[in-house]
């Protein structure tokens, strides 16, 4: 018989490394992001754009 050793938040509170999250009772190290995400990131809000405060998707193509 198998006996699980489950991880807990206090656990991972414990852990030196920052990158790494609780998944199912294990400590799992999270990867990093790649350039094209933050890429990305960063350009949403200007492809969106805002109006008041709230994300708008902007016209891509005029159809008239």
């Amino acid at each position: 018989m198998e006996v699980y050793n489950l991880k807990t938040v206090d656990d991972l509170l414990l852990s030196p490394e920052e990158r790494v999250e609780l998944i199912n009772g294990e400590i799992v190290r999270r990867p990093m992001a790649r350039p094209e995400h933050g890429a990305v990131q960063n350009r949403t809000p200007v492809e969106l754009g805002r109006v008041n405060g709230i994300c708008q998707p902007r016209r891509l193509v005029d159809h008239n």
